[in-house]
């Protein structure tokens, strides 16, 4: 037969406290603290990310102009050396 009191210490034992309970929210609103921090600081690192990419993807695309740019002056100069050497050519 059981003891009814086996239950009474079951009960008491598993049972918060106060003072638990208290613990279990302080800890409760901490980590969701934390959690907001840290989903701050993750949004705040994909703004600089993004914003670093933007910075590069400017650059590059500046780079590309200039690149062409330069690659048409190339062409320009090359193309004046041929009539260069033609001219002598004549010349001579």
């Amino acid at each position: 037969m059981k003891n009814p009191n086996n239950n009474q210490i079951a009960t008491a034992a598993t049972a918060a406290t106060p003072q638990e309970r208290s613990g279990e929210k302080r800890r409760d609103a901490d980590r969701l603290r934390e959690e907001a921090t840290r989903e701050k600081e993750r949004a705040k690192r994909e703004r600089a990310v993004a914003k670093a990419r933007a910075a590069l993807d400017e650059a590059q695309r500046k780079h590309e102009d200039q690149a062409r740019s330069l690659e048409a002056e190339r062409g320009e100069i090359e193309k004046r050396i041929e009539d260069e050497d033609t001219r002598w050519q004549r010349e001579k």
